[in-house]
């Protein structure tokens, strides 16, 4: 972990306790590198969900932080079009065999995909 953990605290019916967990923009850039090294493209589809329900909670990309985690990895620096490509490898039958075993309303791949390429543009 590069970033400063949280601490987040935890209530259950019988005990209540606090748990350090990563920075949602760490785990933002986690996820790009996830995108970047996964060689079952089949898995992408689940980074591409878990990216925007982060957007959701107000991440950032921290660019920098990424080219670390990518750096770890044999990447020299996040490039858009290399990330691009790799989205673009994720076919309406892939995105929706993986999904519909976990959501009950898969979202239009086209829209999730233009909406983490618009955010990443606008930071």
């Amino acid at each position: 972990m590069y970033l400063e953990p949280l601490e987040k605290r935890v209530t259950t019916p019988q005990f209540t306790y606090f748990a350090s967990v990563m920075n949602v923009s760490e785990i933002f850039s986690e996820k790009i590198r996830a995108v970047y090294t996964r060689r079952l493209v089949d898995d992408i589809p689940r980074d591409i969900i878990d990216m925007n329900f982060l957007i959701s909670k107000n991440c950032n990309f921290l660019k920098s932080l990424t080219n670390k985690k990518l750096s770890e990895v044999g990447y020299e620096n996040f490039s858009m079009s290399t990330f691009i490509k790799r989205l673009n490898l994720i076919d309406e039958k892939m995105w929706g065999d993986d999904l519909s075993k976990v959501m009950y309303r898969v979202p239009e791949l086209k829209e999730s995909i233009n909406s983490l390429i618009n955010f990443l543009k606008n930071q």
